[in-house]
């Protein structure tokens, strides 16, 4: 992050850090992404504890950890209807 004043107080903060870091999309997609903090939190920490366990420093911040968390492919992963989409029953020929 650029202004380390803003840095700490963001990593104190991991609530607002997540909802600034958390791209714009659809509202289907906000939505989901903005139910999954907690998820998204606690997966980070695990993560810290796994680090502690191994014996090795936990060094990697949340912001590191959300430049590194791929929203996008998060999402695609999600079934269709997760995603708010319906089967029309039409299909849809890509060639």
């Amino acid at each position: 992050m650029a202004n380390s004043t803003w840095s700490s107080f963001l990593e104190d903060n991991p609530d607002i850090l997540y909802s600034a870091m958390t791209p714009n999309g659809s509202k289907n997609f906000s939505d989901y992404f903005r139910s999954q903090y907690d998820t998204v939190y606690k997966n980070y920490l695990g993560g810290l504890g796994k680090s502690m366990l191994a014996g090795t420093d936990p060094n990697q911040s949340f912001s590191d950890y959300l430049n590194n968390f791929n929203f996008k492919n998060n999402w695609n992963s999600l079934a269709p209807q997760s995603r708010g989409l319906r089967n029309t029953g039409r299909v849809t020929w890509n060639v």
